[in-house]
């Protein structure tokens, strides 16, 4: 299975939301997933969204997931954008799922 997720907020502090799909090998679309997220940051509500994928897939019973993370290069090209943002327990989260 392959995860895509993506999400948008107005400003980089404001309303967010996100969604994500799951594809089989073929591409045929198996669910999809939105939702509000709320008042906060791209950067967490980008996680927030990928913690979420990953819950559903493991739900679903899907062992092998393929995730498709287009902000993962911000996070490891810029890592000093992590500190002090409040995102380590949601990284950490979603490192349980590795």
């Amino acid at each position: 299975m392959k995860l895509n997720t993506d999400s948008a907020s107005k400003g980089n502090l404001g309303l967010a939301g996100a969604g994500g799909i799951v594809r089989d090998y073929e591409g045929k679309v198996i669910l999809a997933f939105s939702e509000l997220i709320g008042f906060t940051n791209n950067m967490v509500v980008e996680m927030h969204v990928v913690l979420k994928g990953l819950g559903i897939c493991l739900e679903k019973g899907f062992s092998k997931v393929c995730l498709s993370w287009m902000l993962f290069i911000s996070f490891i090209s810029y890592p000093g954008k992590l500190e002090g943002s409040g995102i380590f327990k949601i990284c950490s989260n979603i490192s349980k799922y590795t």
